[in-house]
């Protein structure tokens, strides 16, 4: 890899964490101040706030706009680099890591460059200074150099953005844009063919898995049905449906999946009537099959179906909010999370959503499943806390690698 390799400790004045697993440290390189190791394991850890050093001839930001926040996360560098020492000291792996050195005030790495700031100046909002630019591509192209050879290698990965927050001090929020930013673990399996029992004034059962939110099945009746032939047999965990007027109207319908030799139902009732985007249907366990039907039976409304869109899944949710997840893990380890693994899918996430970094680089715009990780300040105020916060971090990003 290309760069001065140098001792991060040389990068910060933060304490370098002392607990299990940190007896070294990994020699990282730095590159026009972004540090990086390559790993050999699909994940990803990023660090955008928790730099502070000056880059040469670059000049502070100073225009005053809503949102500008110039402070850096403190400690943030060092929980990254702890965390990763930590699984190549005790469990053998090492994640991709990418921290970017800049100080906030000169450089936001979690902003987007290209999208002015409304009645600016700024031109926007990742820095002021032109000579910045540098910089800040080269974080983004490490990161993106790194997705990249993840994607190659592995077929694809989990990027976990890490981020502190003094506004909610005793929780860790997780924020996947509701969703968007975990798109390759939600999108589902490919459809071979889709055919329904009837399909009402050009509103074709095609409509129902065609990636547009503004389409849909339709059908009048309370036996009706759509149906979708994945081609092969795989394995079901749940489904997604999204229904028009899912958050005003209740809907009766079966989850069927066909076996091979006959309809396993998978679920029985209705939807929430709290939302009109995808609604998750998680199955008890997972069934093997080719097929997945979903028979309709009319709404409180009136005897019409409509299905917007719906997504066939293997995992979907389980692998963030699961017993196996890095969320679960911390779950168990009995850490305050917003929102809580029970809470998930459209919506659900409203404190934090996830800034550019899981947004750019996440999987709905071609990278690696992704969340952001927000973690309060009760957790890593001490060196203390952020030695138990390394060991629990790491053993979750373990666990996750073995499972999934």
């Amino acid at each position: 890899m290309l760069g001065i390799c140098i001792a991060l400790a040389s990068c910060a004045a933060d304490s370098l964490p002392t607990g299990p697993g940190s007896s070294s440290f990994r020699t990282l390189s730095t590159t026009n101040l972004t540090t990086s190791q390559e790993g050999d394991i699909p994940i990803l850890i990023t660090v955008p706030h928790g730099g502070d050093q000056t880059p040469a001839d670059v000049d502070e930001r100073m225009i005053s706009y809503s949102g500008l926040v110039k402070s850096r996360e403190l400690y943030l560098r060092d929980i990254a680099v702890g965390v990763a020492t930590r699984l190549e000291n005790v469990h053998g792996i090492t994640p991709y890591v990418v921290i970017g050195e800049s100080h906030r005030k000169y450089i936001d790495y979690n902003r987007d460059d290209t999208i002015a700031v409304t009645g600016g100046p700024p031109e926007n909002e990742a820095y002021e200074d032109t000579d910045a630019e540098t910089y800040y591509d080269e974080y983004h192209d490490q990161i993106d150099a790194f997705v990249s050879d993840i994607d190659s290698t592995y077929g694809g990965g989990l990027l976990i953005d890490l981020h502190g927050t003094t506004s909610v001090s005793d929780k860790i929020l997780r924020g996947t844009r509701n969703g968007d930013a975990i798109w390759g673990l939600l999108s589902g399996y490919t459809v071979s063919s889709i055919s329904a029992s009837e399909e009402y004034a050009g509103q074709t059962a095609v409509m129902a898995h065609d990636g547009d939110l503004g389409t849909q099945w339709k059908s009048f009746g309370t036996s009706e049905w759509i149906e979708f032939d994945l081609g092969s047999s795989v394995s079901i965990g749940s489904v997604e449906i999204a229904i028009p007027d899912g958050a005003t109207r209740t809907y009766d319908f079966e989850i069927e999946v066909w076996n091979g030799s006959s309809w396993v139902v998978a679920y029985d009732g209705t939807n929430t009537q709290s939302t009109s985007d995808f609604e998750i249907y998680e199955f008890s366990s997972p069934i093997t099959g080719s097929k997945v039907r979903v028979s309709c039976h009319g709404s409180s409304y009136s005897n019409a179906n409509y299905i917007k869109e719906i997504r066939i899944q293997e995992l979907g949710w389980d692998p963030i909010v699961g017993p196996n997840s890095v969320w679960g893990e911390l779950a168990d380890a009995g850490y305050s999370l917003e929102p809580t693994n029970s809470e998930y899918g459209t919506g659900a996430e409203t404190t934090l959503i996830g800034g550019f970094t899981v947004d750019h680089h996440g999987s709905e715009n071609g990278g690696l499943d992704a969340f952001q990780m927000e973690i309060g300040l009760d957790y890593r105020d001490t060196q203390a806390e952020r030695d138990d916060l390394i060991v629990d971090l790491a053993d979750a990003i373990d666990t996750y690698h073995d499972n999934y």
